[in-house]
């Protein structure tokens, strides 16, 4: 189950207080075009922008695979669109 930190409608950001940069920390119902953003499946965090994700890369023969995990607590996660298109 996926569960959003909603707030008056708006989709916010979970690293706003960790990220020192941040100055789009929520994102507005009626988006246009929709912004994909990454959610953590055991932390129920979302995460906004690039610099709140931890990248790796795994090399396997000829292929370089991108991993982006979470900061909190490592696992893998998974990207999502908002607002959802299925609402």
């Amino acid at each position: 189950m996926i569960k959003l930190t909603v707030v008056g409608k708006h989709l916010q950001c979970d690293h706003r207080n960790t990220c020192v940069s941040c100055s789009a920390y929520t994102w507005p119902p009626n988006l246009d075009p929709q912004n994909r953003y990454h959610h953590c499946e055991y932390c129920y965090i979302d995460i906004l922008c690039h610099l709140g994700v931890g990248v790796s890369y795994e090399y396997k023969d000829d292929l370089i695979e991108k991993k982006v995990t979470c900061t909190k607590c490592g696992e893998k996660l998974i990207e999502l669109v908002w607002p959802d298109p299925e609402k």
